[in-house]
């Protein structure tokens, strides 16, 4: 059973997005896939109308998933309310989560799956932001090995994160699998001009570009 870890060069860059449309790429070609985002935070609670705009229930409603209780819980089991670094909004709740139970999770979601089932394993902020109260997202990559989905923008200042985020993930050993460049709404720097320029500056890695509300993403997963 094959796992990638769906990462970003930032925070709000799109990882939920792509993650969405891996999912329905790989339901198209009659693939299984689960989608889990053990760690997430600015989570309204389930009861609350504000939580179909959660990263959990859109991955729920990519898969054509109902957002039950068990569904949620199958999906994201460390969810905190505040907007912030997991580790900090657990902290404002009083609690914690640990770097070996998320990675015991992920090992049991991942090995109970059928046959054939590919994982997207959906990081929270950057490859350098917390995931736990005592670990990085990056910490997460290393121990699970899996191949890894670089997401970053096209805005001023997103070659930079790209670049950095492609050379720490290369300094710690991790396989980019690709790199999907997301569109920025918005932005005031040329599109294309990025793509060319992320690939001069990184001609060993796979650049995917994505324009804005695309509906399909050009990426398999193996």
């Amino acid at each position: 059973m094959s796992l990638y870890v769906i990462a970003g060069a930032g925070t709000d860059i799109g990882k939920t997005y792509v993650t969405r449309l891996l999912i329905a790429r790989l339901r198209a070609a009659g693939r299984g896939v689960q989608p889990l985002k053990p760690v997430a935070s600015g989570v309204a609670d389930l009861t609350d109308p504000a939580f179909a705009d959660s990263d959990t229930a859109r991955l729920l409603d990519a898969l054509g998933e109902t957002a039950t209780a068990a569904a949620v819980e199958a999906c994201s089991p460390w969810r905190f309310r505040e907007p912030l670094s997991p580790d900090m909004a657990a902290a404002a709740e009083g609690r914690e989560v640990r770097l070996e139970a998320v990675l015991a999770w992920i090992r049991a979601r991942r090995d109970a799956a059928p046959a054939g089932t590919v994982t997207l394993l959906e990081g929270v902020g950057g490859v350098m932001s917390p995931m736990t109260s005592d670990a990085l997202n990056l910490a997460v990559i290393k121990a699970l090995a899996a191949p890894v989905v670089l997401v970053t923008g096209s805005y001023l200042g997103a070659i930079s994160h790209a670049l950095t985020a492609l050379e720490t993930l290369k300094a710690h050993g991790a396989a980019v699998h690709a790199v999907v460049v997301n569109e920025t709404a918005g932005s005031g720097v040329d599109f294309a001009a990025t793509m060319a320029s992320l690939a001069r500056h990184a001609p060993q890695a796979r650049f995917i570009p994505l324009r804005q509300h695309a509906r399909a993403i050009d990426l398999d997963l193996a």
